[in-house]
């Protein structure tokens, strides 16, 4: 058996060589990943393969959760992937608060560090979003079409962000479980940042929309 096995090892080393590498890139370098929900609309629709950068705040020892190195901080504005054991799902979240924040949201106005941030309508109810350090789309559905579930997260907070932990929020913001649902975001949890829409797979679709090429988010 052991014969034979090595013998096909070398007939393959080339191939085993190559599926490894590839295997530590997506473990510890790069990945991708499929939005299954419209929590970060308008961002990001259901169906978008988003590429993720995993080594953008830790590169890890491949195939394990030992760190190496922390290349930077998540920052405000930042699109993360998150392995949430709160959840017990992975999510895509906007992270909207850092440590030592004091993060308030009112009638879906945020307010970080006592520092409203602007709003400016767009059409319908997409709005843009932005402060001194992030801009970006977001969805805010008027409050007489919500439910009483959906209408009690239009406001919360103020709330300090501890240490070691984000707090996020959906672009989808009254449609989405994030943060004030599932609590602060521990660091570690944190598996990469989502930096482009690889493609889109719109809904009902038997094809993928390729012109959505490489889309960067913002």
């Amino acid at each position: 058996m052991w014969p034979r096995l090595l013998t096909v090892v070398k007939e393959n080393l080339g191939f085993i060589v190559l599926m490894l590498a590839l295997l530590s890139v997506r473990s510890s370098i790069a990945d991708w990943y499929h939005v299954p929900s419209g929590s970060m609309q308008p961002t990001i629709s259901i169906g978008d393969r988003i590429f993720v950068d995993k080594a953008a705040y830790r590169v890890d020892i491949p195939f394990t959760d030992i760190a190496l190195a922390r290349p930077a901080e998540p920052a405000h504005g930042d699109i993360v992937i998150i392995n949430s054991a709160q959840a017990h799902e992975r999510l895509v979240k906007r992270v909207v608060g850092l440590p030592g924040d004091s993060v308030r949201l009112s009638n879906n106005h945020l307010i970080v560090n006592n520092t409203r941030y602007d709003y400016r309508k767009q059409s319908g109810d997409i709005f843009v979003e932005s402060s001194a350090h992030t801009q970006h789309q977001v969805q805010l559905t008027d409050a007489q079409t919500l439910t009483k579930d959906a209408l009690k997260y239009r406001s919360f907070g103020p709330v300090t962000v501890p240490a070691e932990h984000v707090l996020v929020l959906g672009d989808n913001r009254n449609h989405s479980a994030d943060s004030r649902v599932h609590g602060f975001v521990p660091m570690n949890e944190i598996a990469g940042k989502a930096t482009a829409v690889l493609w889109s797979w719109p809904e009902n679709s038997t094809w993928p929309d390729l012109q959505s090429w490489w889309e960067p988010l913002k």
